[in-house]
């Protein structure tokens, strides 16, 4: 209650998002929106951490590359960093809107998932840890991530398909689609596709 009229706000996280034809414009409008925070924060007896806090220049590489001044950003008299990447809310974002890093990211939890799974799946029900410690990664904010590169989508499958075997006890040479149809998965581009036709569902 004591942060709700400070909107966007999600625990101790927030973000502030402004746009423009030109950098100046895109520097104003978030120097204006930033002028109000510091004013909620000194009326509320809070203070901004300025280390943690950094903003990203979205834009196509022909746009951000041809730019002849960075903007400046200002919270009071701090100037905050810039980055070419951030995590939010777990998702990697880049300023070009690739996700090369965050498939990475993704990937790494998996492989740590997936020899979970071997290590233990004389003791457990596989496909119940898979589901529990492996697929969630696929499809944590695959609404915002998946309009992926033939390439980035071919690793994700790799892993899936990895998955599979090891549940299966199916050898590396076994046929990818054999290791699926033994489980009933679809692959990860249907999977998605599935998940992104699912209707939203608000609580109010």
């Amino acid at each position: 209650m004591y942060i709700n009229d400070l909107p966007g706000l999600f625990a101790d996280d927030t973000n502030l998002t402004a746009t423009g034809k030109t950098v100046e414009e895109v520097e104003r409008a978030m120097n204006g929106d930033l002028e109000y925070v510091k004013k909620w924060l000194v009326a509320n007896k809070l203070s901004l951490n300025v280390a943690k806090t950094e903003f990203l220049l979205f834009g196509s590489h022909y746009n951000i590359r041809t730019i002849t001044a960075q903007p400046s950003i200002m919270i009071g008299h701090n100037s905050l960093k810039q980055v070419t990447h951030s995590k939010v809310l777990g998702v990697e974002v880049d300023q070009f809107l690739p996700w090369d890093k965050h498939v990475d990211s993704i990937a790494k939890k998996l492989t740590s998932g997936i020899g979970a799974i071997r290590r233990i799946r004389e003791f457990v029900d596989r496909a119940a840890v898979h589901n529990a410690i492996v697929q969630p990664h696929f499809n944590y904010c695959s609404e915002v991530w998946d309009t992926l590169g033939k390439g980035l989508s071919k690793h994700l499958q790799k892993l899936q398909n990895r998955s599979a075997r090891i549940i299966t006890h199916m050898s590396n040479e076994t046929p990818d689609q054999e290791a699926l149809k033994a489980l009933g998965w679809e692959t990860h581009e249907i999977q998605i596709t599935n998940e992104r036709q699912r209707p939203n569902i608000c609580l109010e």
